[in-house]
């Protein structure tokens, strides 16, 4: 195993690169984050793959933060600093990419999940923007959601951390397709291939000017999210609120 992560090459050249911590609800380690952009980096490189699906080992897509980790983040800079590289990763990533949510997608799961290219998701997965609940600035996140879905119902999420069932996932336009979890990685599979048979070069330069539209936004975002984690970090809340978590679970 890598750092939590593994790939498997399918036919028609897609490679399925999964999120392997399924003790964990495949949570996000800080070194996973950076496996994923790594791996991402060589499968671009990889001229035998075609496009990509990413999905999750076992019953969960991705838990988001490992919070047993973060509590013991002394400033926040581990989750700002790798949170950007892995989102950054995903939208700079030239090929098809394809996300298969298979479960419970929570925080930055969730913008793992909903910056593919095409997200699907299984009928009986959730996902939430749930960073606020353990004491965390949800910046990152914040700017995913505000320019996806606009600044109203992105606030809705944001702010109350409510849980978003997959047939709302669908109505709102944070996936594109919902389906069984038995038929979702061989659908998102079909999906990946479709996009696959396009004129590569046009995709891939396709895809960095839709990236390149919202670079600025993103470089900002970093910059006021490392200045928020700073600053929660220095108050306490994090480490209150993400002990009374771990209490719980």
């Amino acid at each position: 195993m890598e750092k939590h992560i593994r790939t498997e090459q399918g036919d028609g050249g897609v490679a399925l690169l999964y999120i392997d911590r399924p003790e964990k609800l495949n949570a996000l380690a800080f070194d996973t984050r950076i496996a994923i952009a790594e791996k991402l980096e060589e499968l671009e490189r990889n001229e035998a793959v075609r496009a990509v699906v990413l999905t999750g080992s076992g019953k969960a897509f991705c838990a988001g933060q490992d919070i047993a980790e973060a509590v013991d983040d002394t400033d926040g800079k581990g989750i700002s600093q790798n949170g950007y590289i892995v989102l950054n990763a995903l939208r700079h990533f030239e090929k098809p990419l394809v996300s298969a949510i298979n479960g419970a997608a929570m925080g930055a799961g969730m913008q793992l999940g909903i910056l593919a290219d095409y997200a699907l998701m299984a009928d009986s997965a959730v996902m939430s923007m749930s960073e606020l609940k353990v004491g965390v600035p949800c910046v990152l996140g914040s700017c995913v959601l505000t320019y996806m879905l606009g600044s109203r119902k992105a606030y809705e999420y944001i702010l109350t951390c409510k849980k978003i069932s997959a047939d709302e996932a669908l109505s709102v336009g944070l996936v594109n397709e919902v389906c069984t979890r038995d038929k979702l990685l061989d659908r998102a599979v079909e999906m990946a291939e479709l996009l696959a048979s396009m004129p590569p070069v046009s995709y891939k330069y396709t895809k960095a000017f839709l990236a390149e539209l919202t670079d600025g936004m993103f470089a900002s975002t970093f910059e006021a999210g490392r200045r928020a984690f700073i600053g929660a970090y220095a108050s306490g809340e994090p480490k209150e609120y993400m002990g009374r978590f771990l209490k719980k679970s």
